[in-house]
């Protein structure tokens, strides 16, 4: 018998990391339609689902000598996973002897971290030394191929994820379930990679998880929640490798540090300068650099999340807005005084998106946020609207030049406030952002521009009351419509008709009567008694506004309550009214009609019958719904079946379900005409499955 030589040793015995349940339980998971057989083009997917690292062409290639045809059955996937496994040892053991430079068979911690990057995985550094203690039985620091083997075996079995990293997720996995252990709904699993950190759309979230969660359950287990994550790293960094190419040096391998900001926006990452700054100075400890590495830019992010991106005034400011808020000491803050914090940095918000805001992020359920949850709430709040800023920028650079006239300006703000830009900040903002005689800006001078900009215009907004140039134009024409004689005041008289107005409810109750004439006694009305300017108007439209959405919070408990309604049905209800309610909060009967319209067909009867439910709601008879008066409605409607609305919903849920049957039916189809007649049979069965559906 010829001797075996030492590579050869390396892998001999080297089965397959995965057992014949584990695959079993991979296989059915990938039969989306049932009938023991997989698609060949679900392979990709199924091996990345087990933690391999596959290349698409590798996997094209082994289907191609394995099957002609669209699908596989079980002993023909068995092949196909002894095939891989086969093609994986000897793509492994090519990368090893590469990344062994001098020949000694063994590689130390850093030659491992390069090549375990290089093979498309996205370990720390802390998460490479805990796997090479586990793996490396002599203890010399140094692991041969076979101990590599193990090491790749217990990254794919932690999912390369560190120990820390898996504790931290296990507690907002415990947090999104209610302290349940039970399998997490997939529309969760955003809030989790955003609680994390990660830069992900909820999009960009739901493609992943549809390839985890391949059998469409519409849950996933912890250990899929950690498949899921180590896919985000792992899409993280094949972006972060293409921007070095695009943006590094000749090379290829490194960034410069004056585009790094440009290289977090690509990401999705939108950060001051001076958090920039502070975070490079703790990843470089305090070293001057021109260049960062992959390493490096991968230690920047991850400084980033530990700090959500802030720079330590920006921190400082935050926290002193949340401490201010927080009355009663809880260290959390309700939507109430998030609302206010959110308009004392600008963002304009419905108390209803803002309760929306506090249930998308309140991982306990508690109904209010803590500290960290109000930072991750601000991180992503000002990310997106950064997002906007660049989404602008680049749409008024059609050619992608990487610049934008400066007369281009005012039409940028218009497009991101909504409104006029204010001459006199607009002259500001450009006089401290960019140099005399410019004609043109590029990305960085344009976040500059906007910085200075901004700020001028929050602080407006904190003299305003925490309303915004918008909202400003709107009071201002209430203001002149009951300022007749064009004074700048409005007399009492006047007052009370607009209070009468656009307050009428808090004319019908003597409790809110009285708390408006103590408003009204704190307001200094100057020489002539009685009267208001437009300043001390704005401070108690103000005052108006929030006793109108503290009353909107405790009758909306006392509706939930009474109604019985689930936490996940307000929800429901709330994102249907904030979607279509205006800035004073109220849905007149004209409103609701069309947003009934769009599951239910109304007659003129159908119509006054509404009208009469919609006055029988509100408690001072008026035909109008704020969001409490709205639940009720909806209650009402639905536990009575008033004008036919759950047929209507039925309807649609059956239409719905209708067109998703023969969309799955057609695919199943195209899936059996692709294996060339191999299955006939099934051809015609899905056939007559669809004519079937089509006749009901």
């Amino acid at each position: 018998m010829a001797a075996t030589t030492e590579e050869e040793g390396d892998t001999v015995d080297m089965e397959i990391p995965w057992s014949e349940e584990e695959l079993r339980m991979v296989f059915y998971k990938f039969d989306k339609d049932n009938d023991n057989e997989l698609e060949v083009d679900d392979l990709l997917a199924l091996l990345r689902y087990l933690g391999a690292k596959p290349e698409p062409k590798d996997v094209a290639k082994l289907i191609k000598e394995l099957t002609h045809y669209a699908t596989i059955e079980w002993d023909e996937f068995m092949e196909f996973i002894r095939r891989f496994r086969e093609l994986d040892l000897s793509i492994l053991r090519q990368v090893f002897k590469a990344a062994d430079v001098d020949g000694g068979g063994k590689l130390d911690a850093a030659e491992v971290q390069v090549l375990l990057r290089n093979m498309g995985y996205a370990p720390t550094e802390q998460t490479v030394h805990e796997a090479m203690d586990q793996v490396d039985s002599d203890k010399t620091g140094d692991i041969n191929f076979r101990e590599f083997e193990a090491l790749r075996e217990y990254l794919r079995q932690t999912e390369g994820l560190n120990s820390a990293d898996i504790q931290g997720i296990s507690e907002l996995y415990l947090r999104a379930n209610g302290g349940k252990k039970h399998d997490l709904a997939t529309q969760e699993v955003w809030r989790i990679t955003m609680f994390r950190g990660y830069s992900n759309t909820p999009a960009e979230i739901a493609e992943i998880v549809s390839e985890v969660d391949a059998d469409g359950s519409g849950s996933v287990s912890f250990a899929e929640l950690l498949k899921i994550i180590r896919r985000v790293r792992e899409i993280e960094r094949d972006d972060i490798l293409r921007l070095l190419r695009k943006h590094g040096d000749i090379s290829g391998d490194r960034v410069p540090v004056a585009d790094i900001v440009i290289v977090l926006n690509d990401l999705g990452y939108y950060v001051s300068e001076e958090a920039v700054a502070e975070i490079m100075e703790s990843v470089l400890d305090g070293s001057d650099k021109d260049f960062l590495t992959l390493e490096e830019l991968m230690a920047f992010l991850r400084a980033y999340r530990q700090c959500e991106g802030f720079s330590v005034e920006e921190m400082s400011e935050l926290t002193a807005a949340f401490v201010a808020e927080d009355i009663g000491k809880t260290n959390s803050v309700n939507a109430l005084e998030l609302g206010r914090v959110l308009r004392s940095f600008g963002f304009f918000r419905t108390l209803q998106k803002v309760q929306r805001l506090v249930e998308e992020i309140d991982f306990d359920g508690s109904g209010e946020l803590e500290m960290n949850e109000y930072l991750k709430l601000m991180r992503q709040l000002l990310q997106g609207e950064a997002k906007k800023r660049r989404d602008v920028f680049d749409s008024l650079d059609p050619g992608r030049s990487g610049q934008v006239s400066v007369d281009l300006l005012p039409r940028a703000v218009t497009i991101l406030d909504e409104v006029t830009p204010d001459r006199e900040l607009l002259h500001m903002a450009l006089s401290a952002a960019l140099p005399p005689g410019s004609f043109s800006i590029n990305i960085g001078n344009f976040e500059l521009f906007y910085k200075h900009y901004r700020k001028a215009v929050v602080e407006e907004i904190r003299k305003n009351a925490g309303y915004g140039p918008k909202e400003i134009i709107q009071l201002s024409s209430i203001f002149a419509a009951y300022d007749k004689d064009k004074s700048g005041t409005i007399e009492r008289s006047e007052l009370q008709k607009m209070i009468a107005q656009y307050f009428p409810d808090a004319t019908k109750s003597r409790a809110q009567q009285v708390e408006i004439q103590k408003v009204l006694a704190s307001l200094d009305t100057g020489a002539k008694s009685g009267e208001l300017d437009f300043h001390k108007f704005v401070w108690l439209m103000r005052k108006c506004d929030d006793m109108r959405d503290k009353t909107d919070v405790l009758m909306e408990a006392e509706v939930v309550k009474a109604c019985e309604l689930t936490v996940e049905e307000v929800e429901g209800f709330r994102q249907i009214f904030s979607s279509v309610v205006d800035w004073t909060g109220e849905l007149h009967l004209s409103e609701l009609k069309e947003l009934l319209l769009r599951v239910v067909e109304l007659n003129d009867d159908q119509t006054d019958a509404l009208g009469s439910i919609v006055r029988e709601v509100h408690p001072y008879g008026r035909e109008v719904a704020r969001f409490p008066n709205f639940l009720k409605l909806v209650k009402k409607l639905t536990d009575n079946n008033l004008l036919g609305l759950n047929e209507a919903a039925n309807r649609m849920k059956r239409r719905d379900s209708i067109r998703k049957h023969r969309t799955d039916t057609m695919h199943k189809i195209e899936g059996c005409k692709k294996t060339e007649g191999k299955r006939s049979i099934q051809v015609k069965k899905e056939q007559e499955k669809l004519e079937k559906a089509s006749e009901e």
